[in-house]
């Protein structure tokens, strides 16, 4: 693109026919990108789980594009500085981030400025890094390096690593006959080159990291580059592909669906793979009971830090209806008798009138009562609408030592360095092989890192463990908290 082309970008007094699709275009496809950001922005709020998905960052980048774009043209500059800005636009590279996450399954986080991942997806267990580095790009960075390589092409100032798209208009450098293939991949080290770098970055962040006590897989996505083209790019994604990254070159990239057919896929049911009977941890008990999560409590003056917190959280999130019943409905509910011990000696201590009622109707000590009179009882202590299927009352089980005979050798580390109730609570979890449901961020971490510590491979897999979004504390009356 020559100057007199870039002008007619800026200056609506230029544009031709043919060119003003392209100035129109740029701006035009940067709106629709925000159109379906939005449009997956209303999903995650219709699925409670708005503020559970890492988006913003991403937003704000496309929202402060388009903004530059408006307003070189409203503005009319036509400086060098804004023809660059136009030319080299980061709209490309933010497409084809937000086609790989429509292209992926459960969204946890788009790209920050702050790390080497674009897209963290299958809640977690899965990275995605796209560049749109050309094959024209990955030549010279080879040829940088020290490689032999077609003397005909040459270095015309591309742009940003990841705004190579601006090179769509350059015949492509090598033919896969010849130039850089005097030297083989196998002769040179070639780490050095920035998309290697990437890479290995990359691999040294996920094995470093554990999703579900395994590794994340590394996916590297190359819309502009395709394989079986060049000779000596193919021995690059090669040596990746040998990495254990998984490659998607343009030619294997499917077409970008519309993000009202793909949002399912996007967010999915985080409860889909918890077992028919959930496993219930103290602090979530407690949390079913307080009062902060089924009434809007009064702040009062003794009230910690901690419970400020929690009820200006529940005003946003609401615990229950968000997150606890669509996780425990339809399923049936144990708990380990010293969970269910520690959770009645909390609420006989500090423990509201309206708390009390709530923990004899969970744990069921009304043996008379069916699940739909406990239900009944419920409602008439809660703001919000109980699920009918809410399968009340919850079980009571005792922890037996002969569990860890049904477990791994990490089993045995791992009791020995959680307290009395924890061990209980994960261990029966996991040597009943069902899902355990807590917010005891720390002893979690705890078996992650003992499991990773004390397995010899990542097909030993510790207790199926689903953290809630947040935990809330029970509510009582001022001297009863001095007690």
């Amino acid at each position: 693109m020559d100057a007199q082309d870039v002008d007619s970008l800026t200056n609506p007094e230029s544009l031709d026919a043919d060119s003003q699709p392209n100035a129109d275009d740029l701006i035009q496809r940067t709106r629709h990108l925000l159109g379906e950001i939005e449009t997956f922005k209303a999903h995650l709020k219709t699925k409670r789980k708005l503020n559970r998905v890492e988006y913003r960052h991403f937003e704000n980048d496309v929202k402060k594009d388009l903004k530059y774009l408006e307003t070189l043209c409203e503005t009319k500059r036509y400086d060098e500085a804004s023809r660059h800005a136009i030319k080299s636009s980061n709209l490309p590279f933010m497409q084809a981030v937000w086609d790989a996450a429509k292209g992926a399954r459960d969204i946890v986080r788009l790209k920050r400025h702050s790390t080497t991942v674009d897209v963290i997806a299958e809640g977690g267990a899965e990275w995605i890094k796209v560049s749109n580095l050309t094959e024209r790009r990955l030549l010279l960075d080879m040829a940088k390096e020290g490689w032999e390589w077609d003397e005909n092409l040459e270095d015309e100032g591309d742009d940003d690593y990841n705004n190579d798209d601006n090179d769509d208009n350059d015949e492509d450098a090598g033919d896969g006959k010849g130039g850089m293939g005097s030297r083989s991949n196998a002769e040179r080290d070639g780490t050095t080159l920035p998309l290697l770098k990437v890479v290995d970055d990359l691999l040294k962040q996920a094995k470093s990291t554990r999703i579900r006590y395994k590794h994340p897989r590394v996916k590297l996505l190359l819309p502009k580059i395709s394989a079986g083209s060049v000779r000596e790019v193919d021995a690059v994604i090669d040596r990746i592909s040998e990495l254990g990254v998984i490659v998607i070159c343009a030619n294997d990239l499917p077409s970008p669906s519309p993000v009202d057919d793909v949002l399912d896929e996007m967010v999915v049911d985080e409860f889909a793979d918890f077992s028919d009977t959930l496993n219930i941890d103290c602090t979530i008990l407690l949390a079913i009971v307080s009062d902060i999560s089924h009434s809007q409590v009064v702040e009062l003056p003794w009230f910690n830090s901690a419970i400020k917190r929690q009820l200006e959280m529940e005003v946003k999130e609401q615990l229950l209806p968000s997150a606890l019943w669509p996780a425990m409905r339809g399923r049936r509910l144990v708990c380990t008798k010293e969970a269910a011990n520690r959770m009645r000696e909390l609420v006989d201590m500090i423990g509201s009138e309206t708390e009390h009622a709530r923990t004899q109707l969970f744990m069921g000590d009304d043996k008379s009562k069916s699940q739909n009179e406990l239900i009944h009882d419920f409602q008439s202590l809660s703001e919000h609408q109980v699920p009918p299927d809410w399968q009340l009352p919850i079980s009571v089980v005792e922890y037996q030592q002969s569990w860890l005979e049904k477990l791994p050798p990490a089993a045995a580390v791992v009791e020995s360095r959680l307290t009395d109730i924890n061990k209980s609570i994960f261990l029966y979890g996991w040597a009943a092989g069902i899902t355990t449901i807590s917010s005891n961020r720390t002893a979690a971490k705890l078996i992650d890192s003992i499991i990773e510590e004390s397995s010899t491979s990542e097909d030993e897999t510790g207790p199926h463990i689903w953290i809630s979004p947040a935990s809330r504390s029970l509510v009582a009356k001022e001297k009863e908290r001095k007690t």
